[in-house]
C-alpha cells in the first residue's frame, strides 16, 4: 500500500524529514526540503524569485561589508574609482541569476533599495544630514538610477544570450 511505501521511504532523524534510498551496496539519506540552493538561486515552491533576489541582496551586503573600508572611507580612493569597484566586484553578485529566474514588483523595490543604500554611503551623501533624494544622489554623480542599471543588465543578458544563439551551429 501506499502508507507501507512512505514508511520505507521516508525516515525522520534529529527533526528533519529524510528520503531513504538504497541498492544494493549503499543506502543514503537525502534531506526533504522546501527550497534548495543551486547554481547562485533560489529553487523553491513559493516565489522562488523573491528568495532568489533576497538571496542575493544577502550575498552582495557581504561583499559590500568587506569592501567597506575601500568604497566608503574618505580617503584613498576617488569617487570614480568607488563606484567602478563596486560596479565590478558588488553589483554582479547581486545581480547575478535574477534576470533568470524573473524579478516581481518586490524583488525589484528590494534591489533597488540595496543599490540606493549602497551608493548613499559611497557618496557619504545621507539623507537625514543633506535632504537629497536618491534621484538627485544618482544625479549628482553623474549615474543611471537603479532601474536603469537592472534595465541595462537585463538588456546585456538578452543580448548575450542572443549573440551565443546565432553563433551555435545546427547541431549544438
Amino acid at each position: 500500500s501506499g502508507q507501507r511505501v512512505k514508511s520505507q521511504l521516508l525516515v525522520r532523524r534529529n527533526g528533519l524529514d529524510l528520503m531513504r534510498l538504497e541498492n544494493d551496496h549503499h543506502s543514503f539519506l537525502i534531506p526533504i526540503t522546501t527550497s534548495a540552493k543551486y547554481l547562485g538561486v533560489v529553487i523553491s515552491y513559493n516565489t522562488p524569485e523573491d528568495s532568489t533576489v533576497r538571496y542575493r541582496v544577502r550575498l552582495a551586503e557581504v561583499a559590500f561589508h568587506r569592501l567597506r573600508r575601500w568604497l566608503t572611507g574618505r580617503h584613498g580612493l576617488h569617487m570614480k574609482d568607488k563606484l567602478h569597484l563596486w560596479d565590478t566586484c558588488v553589483k554582479p553578485i547581486a545581480f547575478y541569476g535574477v534576470f533568470c529566474t524573473g524579478l516581481t514588483v518586490k524583488g525589484i523595490e528590494l534591489l533597488t533599495t540595496m543599490i540606493n543604500r549602497m551608493f548613499r554611503r559611497i557618496a557619504q551623501d545621507h539623507a537625514f544630514y543633506t535632504r537629497h533624494t536618491n534621484q538627485q544622489v544618482f544625479q549628482q554623480h553623474g549615474l543611471d538610477s537603479p532601474l536603469q542599471m537592472l534595465w541595462t543588465g537585463a538588456d546585456c543578458l538578452h543580448r548575450s544570450v542572443t549573440q551565443r544563439c546565432l553563433a551555435l551551429r545546427a547541431h549544438d
